[in-house]
């Protein structure tokens, strides 16, 4: 008594603790948003409204969504590149909330690119991990590692030994899904030793959880329990419930996975019992839908710890264990109707199709069958459009990046062609001379052969390179890298670009694309523009290269709007035709 007493005290205070700090949020955002309207357009407005963002994410993420994302269009329309990065951040933790992992991407690819624009180091190495963990949960493993180690890189070289342990953490996760549990565990010795050098027992225990679940994966189950029991201990030590919720189910896991039947009950209704306590309505439907399947399984299978199992459990009647199992298994289908888990309900109505199959319930369960059958290919078919758009749109951008790097191959090769022409071009000058001045009654006419000669070496030379470059090949041999005082640079970036996709087809998607970058080559060339490269959805030009001037920037800002009428033309004839089309922001970076 004196026991439920102590816990019932402390799961009070827990809630209440939860309560008092969204209270204290909303007092928060309360404060500001009656601050917002009085704000001058500046970088302490956009600290506003990053401030109510990030607090929202916890209260109303749609709202957090709408603030942060006027955070962005300010930070923009002051060109403040920090404030881009940081804002980004926040509308994608928004997004995240509401697992809205495309948007999320989105926002935090903008938030990368600010990030590395100004050579924020820490910041790109945040942004490279939630990248990453975008790609991560759209199942594109590949990309997921990549900005991974791009995100590990950085924190080693800033020697952050917490973001290291974090980062190695979601590697680790990325090799489970990809089955390569070798380079899983290397991973997450390696977060286990930074974690224990900083004695955090916190994520030590995430750590021996991890490795319980990388053994599981390998069948190796006496050590996946070795592992999850630490982890249990560690969370309860700490006072963790949420992670020794995870342990006891992980532990259930490995009970049910050996046929242990009686253990896996034990333990999946012990975390179910704390999911219910602390409100957690995702994981209390997978605690109730795992103890239903067990009900379920000491019925259909046959073998001696099944048979054991519904003696223990039901007294070994078969009915009771599958009116148990519908319970169960119904209550996880209502939870997770409320939360709109589709996955998890088509699990539930294959579920409860085979407890009423056994019960003789023939027109539910076949009722309950479509469902599922239904559910799932909608699902399939959901994914297989979102992995054909993704795999599709990354082959045509590495394509288009991979004919610019060919074109700069061949700019290259021209240079050194056009170097060794001229050496050859000036060799056979001084021997034509060495000839003509040996004859001195042909002087003159030496000398305008010569004039000849050097007039066609300058044409040829000026018709290929800049004047000042060519020049400067002519006395040297060779051109130096220069330092420019006074540069603008110009980034645009599609809105809506996550939307659109998902609106076109690829190639639909890629014509558009390929459509609006040749305008915007046709603008710049005009405004003597040089075109840097372009990164997915972003398009990035510099004025005052390669020759300097004083005009750059007026001209960067006329191609600029340019560029803007250019696209309201396509949304106003888009919107004529019905057709969907992409907003479009470019901005300029005086850079001096």
């Amino acid at each position: 008594m004196k026991k439920s007493l102590i816990f019932f005290i402390v799961l009070t205070a827990g809630i209440t603790m939860y309560a008092t700090a969204q209270k204290k949020g909303q007092e928060l955002i309360d404060s500001l948003l009656v601050e917002l309207p009085n704000a001058k357009d500046d970088t302490a407005k956009a600290k506003m409204l990053d401030d109510i963002s990030w607090e929202y994410q916890y209260i109303d993420p749609e709202k957090g969504i709408e603030y942060g994302v006027q955070e962005f269009e300010l930070a923009q329309k002051m060109n403040w590149m920090e404030g881009i990065s940081v804002s980004g951040r926040t509308v994608a933790n928004n997004y995240r909330v509401k697992d809205d992992y495309h948007n999320a991407l989105d926002y935090d690819l903008k938030s990368l690119h600010a990030a590395i624009a100004i050579g924020n180091k820490r910041g790109a190495a945040i942004s490279y991990n939630a990248v990453g963990d975008d790609y991560r949960r759209l199942s594109n493993y590949p990309m997921a590692i990549e900005n991974f180690f791009h995100s590990l890189k950085g924190f080693e070289e800033l020697g952050e030994k917490g973001a290291q342990a974090w980062t190695c953490s979601n590697i680790v996760i990325v090799y489970i899904l990809s089955e390569d549990y070798s380079k899983a565990l290397e991973y997450q010795q390696k977060a286990l030793q930074l974690n224990e050098e900083m004695g955090d027992s916190s994520q030590m225990a995430n750590d021996f959880n991890q490795f319980g679940l990388i053994y599981r994966r390998q069948e190796n189950y006496d050590k996946a329990l070795e592992y999850n029991l630490k982890a249990l201990v560690l969370h309860e030590r700490l006072g963790d419930k949420t992670g020794a919720i995870g342990d006891l189910n992980n532990i259930g896991l490995i009970y049910d996975e050996t046929q242990n039947y009686s253990q896996a009950l034990e333990y999946y209704s012990k975390a179910l019992k704390e999911n219910e306590a602390v409100g957690n309505k995702n994981w209390t439907a997978v605690n109730l839908t795992n103890i239903g399947k067990i009900y379920l399984m000491i019925v259909q299978e046959e073998n001696d710890s099944a048979r054991a199992s519904l003696n223990q459990l039901c007294a070994g009647n078969k009915t009771v264990a599958l009116k148990k199992a519908k319970t169960f298994t119904e209550s996880a289908l209502a939870i997770n109707k409320s939360t709109g888990s589709l996955l998890s309900i088509s699990n539930n109505y294959k579920q409860l199709s085979d407890i009423q199959s056994l019960l003789g319930d023939d027109t539910n369960a076949l009722d309950n069958y479509k469902n599922y059958s239904t559910l799932k290919d909608s699902i399939f078919n959901i994914e297989k459009d979102k992995k054909i758009t993704q795999t599709t749109m990354q082959y045509e951008f590495d394509k288009k990046e991979a004919a610019q790097k060919a074109e700069q191959e061949k700019k290259d090769i021209q240079q050194r062609n056009i170097r060794i022409i001229f050496i050859l071009i000036t060799i056979g000058i001084i021997l034509l001379s060495i000839g003509l001045y040996s004859r001195l009654r042909y002087v003159r006419r030496s000398k305008k052969i010569l004039q000849i000669e050097k007039d066609r070496s300058d044409e040829l030379l000026l018709n290929i390179l800049p004047a000042e470059t060519a020049e400067e090949l002519k006395n040297t041999g060779s051109t130096k890298a220069k330092d420019f005082t006074e540069v603008t640079v110009l980034f645009t970036d599609f809105k809506n670009f996550t939307l659109m996709s998902e609106r076109l087809s690829a190639q639909e998607l890629v014509n558009e694309i390929n459509y609006c970058y040749s305008a915007f080559d046709t603008i710049i060339t005009k405004h003597n523009i040089e075109k840097i490269k372009t990164i997915g959805d972003s398009y990035m030009c510099a004025g005052g290269l390669p020759v300097a001037n004083k005009t750059n920037a007026f001209d960067t800002v006329k191609a600029a709007i340019d560029i803007r009428d250019f696209m309201l033309q396509e949304k106003q004839k888009r919107e004529k035709d019905g057709l969907p089309y992409c907003k479009h922001s470019a901005y300029y970076i005086p850079q001096s």
